[in-house]
C-alpha cells in the first residue's frame, strides 16, 4: 500500500522468488492479495542485472519480454519495475504501475523506486538473518536435550525431568529401565556401525507409537534407556512391559 501511495499508482506488486517457485503480493483497491507468480519471472530479470549491481529500477517497457507480457496480461501497460538480486537463487521484484497523474515516469521517479527497493532489500536481508538465527537457536536447543544417535531425550534432560517430577502431583509414576543385551559383542564382532544400528533399532521400538504423548523416553547411556510413565500404576506397567 505504501508503494501505491508514494507513486500515486493504482497497481503495486511485490514478487518473491526462491528456486523455481514465485509468490506475488498484489496491492489493490480491495487490499493485499497473495497468489502464485509465473515460474522464472523474477530470475530471468535478476540474471540480467549488471555485474556488481544488487538493485536496478527501470521503466516497465524496458524490462525483459516475459515481464512486460505478464503485466500486459494483468492490464498494467505503464509502470516501473525494480529487481532485487538476493543470491542463492533468490530475487524480489517491485512493480508499480498505472499512475493517475502521468504515463511518463521521470528519472527522479526511477531513482526513488530504486531507493525504496534498496531499503526493502536491506529489510529482507535482516529478516532472513533473523530467521536463520532463530533456526540455529532452535536447533541448538533441540540438540541440548536430545541424543544425537537416536533422537530420544538425553541423560541431562532425563535428570531435569526427574527433578521436576519429584515435587509434582502426577502420581502414580512408573519407570521402565532397560538395556540392550550383548551390545559389546556386536561392536567387537561386527563393528560400531552395527552397534549403532542396534541402538537405533531399540530406540525405534521404544519411541515409535509405543507410548503416550505425555510419556518420556530417554537414552541415558551407551545401551541404557529409561521410560517415565506419569499416572501409570504397577498393573498397567506390567502390561506395557509385555507389549515392549
Amino acid at each position: 500500500s505504501h508503494l501505491r501511495e508514494v507513486f500515486g499508482s493504482s497497481f503495486a506488486e511485490i514478487v518473491f522468488s526462491r528456486g523455481v517457485g514465485s509468490t506475488a503480493m498484489t496491492m489493490g483497491d480491495i487490499g493485499v492479495q497473495r497468489r502464485p507468480a509465473p515460474p522464472g519471472l523474477v530470475q530471468e530479470f535478476a540474471a540480467a542485472l549488471p555485474d556488481g549491481e544488487a538493485v536496478v529500477a527501470i521503466a516497465l517497457s524496458d524490462a525483459p519480454d516475459p515481464v512486460v507480457e505478464h503485466y500486459a496480461e494483468e492490464g498494467v501497460a505503464d509502470g516501473m519495475v525494480a529487481v532485487l538480486g538476493g543470491g542463492a537463487g533468490t530475487a524480489t521484484l517491485l512493480v508499480v504501475g498505472e499512475r493517475s497523474d502521468s504515463l511518463d515516469h521521470e528519472v527522479e521517479d526511477l531513482r526513488l523506486l530504486e531507493a525504496v527497493a534498496r531499503q526493502a532489500r536491506a529489510s529482507f536481508e535482516r529478516g532472513r538473518l533473523v530467521d536463520r538465527l532463530r533456526r540455529e537457536i532452535s536447533q541448538k536447543e533441540y540438540q541440548s536435550v536430545h541424543d544425537a544417535l537416536t533422537g530420544l531425550y538425553n541423560r541431562a534432560y532425563f535428570e531435569e525431568e526427574m527433578e521436576r517430577l519429584t515435587g509434582s502431583r502426577m502420581y502414580p509414576i512408573s519407570i521402565i529401565a532397560c538395556d540392550l543385551d550383548k551390545l559389546k559383542l556386536i561392536n567387537d564382532r561386527e563393528g560400531h556401525d552395527a552397534g549403532d544400528r542396534a541402538i537405533r533399532a531399540a530406540a525405534n521400538v521404544l519411541g515409535k507409537n509405543t507410548f503416550r504423548k505425555e510419556d518420556f523416553v530417554a537414552r541415558i547411556g551407551g545401551d541404557e534407556f529409561v521410560v517415565i510413565l506419569p499416572g501409570v500404576d504397577l498393573d498397567q506397567n506390567s502390561s506395557i512391559l509385555e507389549r515392549i
